[in-house]
C-alpha cells in the first residue's frame, strides 16, 4: 500500500478514535486530551512509548477526568464530567467537531521520511502551550522527558501494507487492542459478535455449534438492505437504529436484493489466528474477500494484525478467456487509477474491521 494511502488511513483512525473518546465524556468537540488518548490507543511507536511509560487506558481516562474536574473547581463549579463508559452514536470526526487548539496540533504535523504520524502528533501534544497535556501527565506521575526517552529507543516499524497483485489486492494493518489475546479470540470466535465488527451486519445466522465453531462451518450475515427473501425482523443495529421489519409488499413488483446477505465460511482457527471467507449470496460475481486476524501479546494488551485479500479467481472463472483479455485491454489506461482506488478501498475495510474490534474492548 502506498505511503499516501497508509497516511490517510492512520489519520482517519486517529480522528475517529479521538472523536469516540470525546463522546465518552459527553462532549461534542474533540480536544487535545482526546487526541492524546487516541495516540495511546494507536499501534505505533508513539502509543508504545506511552504504554511503556506506565500509562494505561484506564489511568489515562481517569487523569483526563480529574484534570477537567480540577479546572471546573478552580472556577467555583462543582459539576463533573459524565462517566466515560460508552461511545455516543456515530461520532463524526468532522472539522467542526474539533477545538481550535486540536486543529493547530494536527495542522502542525510535518512528516519526514522516518517519522510516524502518531509520533509527530505526540511531540506536538507534549509541546502544546496550554498546559493541558502537562497537567494530565503530572497527574499520571509521568514526565515528558520520560516519554521522549522511550520514544527515542523505539524505531518506527516498516510499512505493514503491501499489494499482493494488481488483480487481487492484499493488504494488512496492525491495531492495538486494550485487552489480553484470549478474550479477544473468544470474542472473534462467537458468531453472534460478527455483527459488531463485520460489514454492517444486522443479524448473523450460524449453522452448527455456536459455542465451538470449527473450520468449514458456514454462517450467513444479513445487512439492513431491502430484500424480498422472507418476512424478517432485524434486531437493533450497532449504531442504535430501531429494528426494521423486512417483508414482501403486495402492492408493488418485487425489488432487487441489494447485497443484503453474505456467506461467511470459517477457514482457519488457531490459538492466535483465525480467518474467514466472505462471499455474496445476492451477487455471485462480486469478488469474495478473505479476512485473517492474528493476535500477539503487546504492552498491556494485544497487537492485532488484520489481513484482507480480494479473491478474484471465482469471478474470473465465470468469464471466458477472450472476455478477460478484452477487459484487460479496455482497462489498461485506467490501471494506475484503479489500483489506487483498490488500495484505498482495502485500507478502508481494514480500518473498519480493526477499529470495530478495538472499540468493543475500549
Amino acid at each position: 500500500m502506498s505511503r499516501y494511502v497508509d497516511l490517510m488511513s492512520r489519520t482517519q483512525r486517529l480522528l475517529v478514535t479521538a472523536g469516540e473518546e470525546a463522546s465518552r465524556f459527553g462532549l461534542p468537540d474533540a480536544d487535545i486530551d482526546h487526541l492524546f488518548l487516541a495516540v495511546l490507543l494507536s499501534d505505533s511507536t508513539a502509543g508504545e512509548a506511552l504504554r511503556r511509560s506506565g500509562i494505561t487506558l484506564d489511568t489515562a481516562r481517569d487523569a483526563v477526568a480529574r484534570y477537567h474536574t480540577c479546572q471546573l473547581q478552580s472556577l467555583g463549579l462543582t459539576t463533573s464530567l459524565p462517566e466515560h463508559d460508552s461511545v455516543a452514536k456515530s461520532p463524526q470526526p468532522q472539522g467542526s467537531n474539533w477545538t481550535h487548539r486540536t486543529q493547530i496540533v494536527l495542522n502542525s504535523v510535518k512528516l519526514k521520511d522516518s517519522d510516524e504520524l502518531e509520533a509527530q502528533v505526540l511531540r506536538n501534544l507534549l509541546n502544546e502551550p496550554s498546559g493541558v497535556i502537562a497537567g494530565i501527565l503530572e497527574s499520571l506521575e509521568v514526565t515528558p522527558a520520560r516519554i521522549d526517552a522511550e520514544l527515542a529507543t523505539l524505531t518506527a516499524p516498516p510499512a505493514h501494507n503491501s499489494a499482493h497483485s494488481a488483480d487481487s489486492p492484499e493488504a494488512a494493518e496492525h491495531f492495538y487492542i486494550p485487552a489480553a489475546p484470549d478474550p479477544v479470540m473468544r470474542f472473534l470466535l462467537d458468531p453472534n459478535n460478527m455483527k459488531f465488527w463485520g460489514p454492517q451486519y444486522a443479524v448473523v445466522e450460524f449453522h452448527g455449534d455456536p459455542h465451538n465453531p470449527l473450520p468449514g462451518d458456514i454462517w450467513t450475515g444479513y445487512t439492513s438492505g431491502e430484500s424480498e427473501r422472507e418476512h424478517r425482523t432485524l434486531p437493533t443495529a450497532t449504531d442504535g437504529r430501531a429494528p426494521r421489519v423486512i417483508s414482501p409488499r403486495p402492492d408493488r413488483a418485487p425489488t432487487r436484493t441489494r447485497h443484503v446477505s453474505e456467506q461467511i465460511e470459517l477457514l482457519e482457527r488457531r490459538n492466535d489466528r483465525i480467518s474467514w471467507r466472505f462471499t455474496s449470496l445476492d451477487k455471485p460475481r462480486t469478488n469474495a474477500r478473505r479476512v485473517e486476524v492474528t493476535l500477539k501479546p503487546s504492552e498491556e494488551g494485544t497487537r492485532l494484525k488484520a489481513t484482507l485479500l480480494w479473491d478474484t479467481e471465482a469471478n474470473q472463472e465465470q468469464q471466458s478467456a477472450l472476455g478477460l483479455r478484452l477487459k484487460a485491454l479496455a482497462l489498461r489506461p485506467m490501471r494506475p487509477i484503479l489500483r489506487r482506488l483498490q488500495r484505498q478501498a482495502v485500507a478502508a475495510q481494514l480500518s473498519n474491521i480493526g477499529n470495530s474490534i478495538s472499540r468493543v474492548f475500549r
